[in-house]
Formats: structure tokens, sequence, C-alpha cells
């Protein structure tokens, strides 16, 4: 099994914990791990805790210096664009280029998961005719993004935190290229960074994936504050039950102040690291942040009461799921 991800020092706890959840979940499978790094702003000494991890459960580690790519100028920290999202994350759209040619598939994976179960089903999906599978974003069905982006609503808008990556077709189609091109004439309109990228690019060459398979907790909110279409509701309401990736789209688990009611999957993995009992961090945002996030909820969700965020139904089924 081919996974990719990209970090920096910021997300090296959360990269760490993710990586033990996906070996301890997948112990009689071969994993590879192709780490998308930047060695000119990072001591390359920083992701030594990564090589501990992988080693310990027999895995194999492959790390790319993204900085000797000289990536082109690409739009990043603007007014218009979400903080708070770095900038590897941009280095997903360049698996191509960095990745050897005898690599014709990879899941792609954000460090702000945990698997919590195995992933051969997910890996033996057949890609043939697609260039990336992926799980419907919980704004799936906002025509705001959709017209932002120039497409129809009926394509619907994908989440890119966990994509299985079919790599020939992206070479065959220089993907990268498009990407590039892509960038170029919507940096105005990129507000989600490389997922609007990706949704650009690929909304009729994805394979929709279950919902398990990348689990938002923002699916716990309440249903008002969902964009995503009806025919969805029944695989969310059996994902809660069994999840095989959680993804923290939102409040972080790693912060001391969470709130996620997802976060003890987290706890559970991070005590088999050798961060088990280092306390969390303070969550900070930049002032920009806070108004941004506060401008965009209001926009989206009709002044939304944030301390009431998620559905009492879900919060019931994972409390009950504790006993």
């Amino acid at each position: 099994m081919e996974i990719v991800i990209a970090f920096n020092e910021k997300y090296l706890i959360p990269a760490g914990v993710m990586l033990c959840s996906l070996f301890e979940n997948n112990k009689a499978d071969d994993i590879h791990i192709h780490a998308l790094l930047s060695n000119k702003n990072h001591n390359p000494d920083f992701v030594q805790p990564i090589c501990d991890i992988v080693k310990q459960y027999g895995g194999q580690l492959y790390c790319y210096d993204m900085s000797l790519l000289n990536l082109p100028l690409i739009p990043f920290d603007l007014p218009s664009q979400r903080p708070n999202i770095s900038f590897e994350s941009y280095y997903r759209l360049f698996i191509s280029k960095v990745l050897p040619t005898t690599i014709n598939k990879v899941l792609y994976l954000d460090c702000d998961i945990i698997i919590v179960d195995n992933l051969t089903q997910l890996w033996n999906e057949d890609l043939s005719s697609f260039a990336v599978g992926a799980v419907p974003d919980f704004e799936n069905n906002n025509v705001s993004f959709t017209n932002r982006l120039g497409y129809d609503i009926e394509y619907g808008y994908f989440n890119s935190g966990i994509l299985l990556i079919n790599l020939k077709y992206w070479r065959e189609h220089d993907i990268t290229e498009h990407f590039l091109n892509c960038i170029k004439t919507n940096q105005d309109k990129l507000y989600y960074h490389d997922q609007d990228v990706l949704n650009i690019e690929f909304h009729q060459q994805k394979k929709e994936l279950p919902i398990r398979y990348n689990f938002q907790t923002t699916f716990l909110f309440k249903e008002g504050l969902r964009r995503i279409c009806l025919k969805f509701y029944k695989q969310i309401d059996e994902a809660v039950k069994k999840p095989c990736i959680i993804h923290f789209t939102e409040d972080k688990p790693w912060y001391s102040n969470t709130s996620n009611p997802m976060r003890e999957y987290f706890d559970k993995y991070l005590s088999l690291t050798i961060w088990n009992g280092k306390p969390k961090l303070d969550q900070k945002e930049s002032l920009r942040g806070k108004l941004s996030h506060l401008y965009h909820y209001i926009r989206s969700y009709n002044k939304l009461q944030y301390k009431n965020l998620y559905d009492t139904k879900y919060l019931n089924i994972l409390r009950n799921g504790k006993k």
C-alpha cells in the first residue's frame, strides 16, 4: 500500500498519531510511506519521530524535499483565502512529479485524520476510469461553492483530505500543468486552496467513495449546518457507528480546548506514541483568521451560534458506543 502524506513541524504530532493509527489497523499490509516535506524552512531532523514510528511497525519511509522542485509562485494566505491551512497542502498537486513512475496508485492522507479500520477495501477500489476517488465534502451541495469555481452543482464538491489517486491518469494527462494553469487563472476564487483546484479539475473525473472513508466530524453538525444532499444521510448515520477514517475538519483534537465529540479516537492513538502524557497545545488563531471564520460562518449559516454545533442524535450514538 502506497501512502502519501505532507506536513511541517507544526503538524508533526498529528502526523505521527495518524501514522500510528494507520499501522495499528493495517498490521498485515506492506505499507510504504511517501512524505512530502520541505527542508528549506525546517531542520531536516524534525522528521525523526516519524521515521521511528514507521520503523517500529516495519514500514518503509521515503522522504521528498519539495523545496527542490522550484515551485512557481502559488497564491497563499491571501485575504480571500481560508486561513490556518498549511502551504504543504499544495504538495499533493505535484505527487506525479516526485514519486517513482513505477507507482501508479497512491492513497493521500491528511494529517488531521485517524484511521480506525482496515484500508484494504479502500485501496482495492478500481480507479481505472477516474483521476481520483474521493468522499463528498459536508458542503457537497453548497451552490455558492460550485458557482464560485465555475461548474454545475450536479457534480457536487468533494473533500481532498483523503484521496485515492490514479497516478497513471495524472501522468498521461499531464495533470500538474493543468493544476498550474488552474491556479494562475483562478487566484481570486481559491478560498479552500488546493482543494478548490482539485474540484475544478476533477469534478467530472472523480469516483465517489463511501462516507465512512472520510468521515468528516462536521458531518456531526446539525442538519441545517450541513450542505449535503439527503441521499447521503443514511451513509452518515451508518458511518457514525462504524467509521473507517475520521477526519477532524473542524475543532482539532490536539488542542486542549477542543470540544470535538470524536476526540477520544485521537487520544487513543496518541497514548501509543512518544507524545503520550505531553500537555496538549493551546489553540491560537490570528485576528485575520478569527474574522475570516466569523464572516464565513455568518454568511453560510445565518448567524450560527458557535456553542451549539452538533446534532444531539449523533452525540447520543457516540456516547452509547462507549458503553
